[in-house]
């Protein structure tokens, strides 16, 4: 047995697409210790279904590229299984292929790459695999560059959830968030508004202005505002962040906003704009903060 597909949307997959999938399964199964002969079903559907998907299960209305739901909690219950001799069936995959094209189109790569990268993608999150932290990042990439390298499609060849290039319509929908959101600042003590707009990787922009408070260190900036508002609705990679400020030139993110940032995506796009759009600026975080706290694996066990 190996992976297997259901199409619930009428569409192509790319040339060579069955021995490229049969490849990432046994790359992926010899990797993580998996048994060869277990079962993963991977249904390609269209936007609509994995939004409802996303809407029951995750409480997100938005579609995404790619979702997994692992049959196991841990390696000890498959371990029963195998020890029992049961029929192992590892999990789901969900991929949008309208999102996956999307996204081929954005990256400036083949959908072929795309698809690749998804399913891979997928395949560890069932293997026990998140992004939740930054170590926890780190190391599925990793697990995500050797099978990508291991099946010919190398890692520098397929989308990067660290850094991604930002498409100029995509800008300046992030920078008027940003300027929009930074009509509902609370400012009385500073009177200096921000407003702040943060992409994630799946397409949702978060928002938030700065909130001040009469005792200072209470105080929160728009960056982090949006931040914290894109975490608690399960967003964990971002592409971009659009910063608007009263002031008249742009400002960056303060010290703080910059390490709470660096915890999720420590090679941030920046878009920095004053009171005249004509001044925008555009950098990155590892540029501003290039030294970001981090704990260790251990350290945070």
């Amino acid at each position: 047995m190996a992976i297997i597909r259901t199409a619930e949307i009428k569409t192509s997959l790319p040339a060579h697409w069955q021995a490229l999938e049969d490849a990432i399964w046994a790359a992926y199964v010899a990797r993580e210790g998996l048994p060869a002969d277990g079962e993963l079903d991977l249904t390609l559907v269209d936007d609509a279904t994995i939004q409802a998907v996303n809407r029951d299960h995750r409480q997100i209305d938005q579609a995404t590229d790619v979702l997994s739901f692992p049959m196991y909690e841990d390696r000890d219950d498959l371990a029963e299984d195998l020890a029992a001799g049961l029929p192992i069936i590892l999990g789901d995959i969900m991929i949008s292929i309208p999102t996956a094209r999307r996204q081929a189109e954005a990256y400036g790569h083949s959908f072929k790459r795309e698809l690749a990268y998804l399913l891979v993608h997928g395949l560890l999150h069932v293997a026990g695999y998140d992004h939740m932290t930054a170590a926890d990042k780190k190391a599925m990439r990793i697990a995500e560059e050797a099978i990508l390298a291991q099946v010919g499609v190398p890692r520098d060849t397929a989308p990067s959830k660290v850094k991604t290039p930002v498409e100029d319509e995509a800008r300046e929908r992030l920078v008027e968030a940003a300027r929009k959101a930074r009509e509902g600042a609370y400012a009385p003590y500073s009177n200096y508004r921000v407003g702040a707009a943060l992409l994630a990787s799946d397409g949702r922009i978060f928002t938030g202005a700065n909130v001040e408070n009469a005792s200072y260190g209470a105080t929160c900036c728009a960056e982090r505002t949006a931040l914290f508002a894109a975490v608690t609705q399960d967003a964990r990679d971002f592409t971009a962040l659009a910063v608007a400020t009263a002031g008249e030139a742009p400002a960056p993110p303060c010290g703080i906003c910059r390490q709470a940032l660096a915890e999720f995506a420590p090679n941030l796009t920046l878009y920095l704009v004053g009171r005249d759009r004509a001044d925008l600026q555009e950098t990155n975080l590892a540029d501003l903060f290039p030294q970001a706290f981090s704990l260790s694996p251990k350290e945070k066990s």
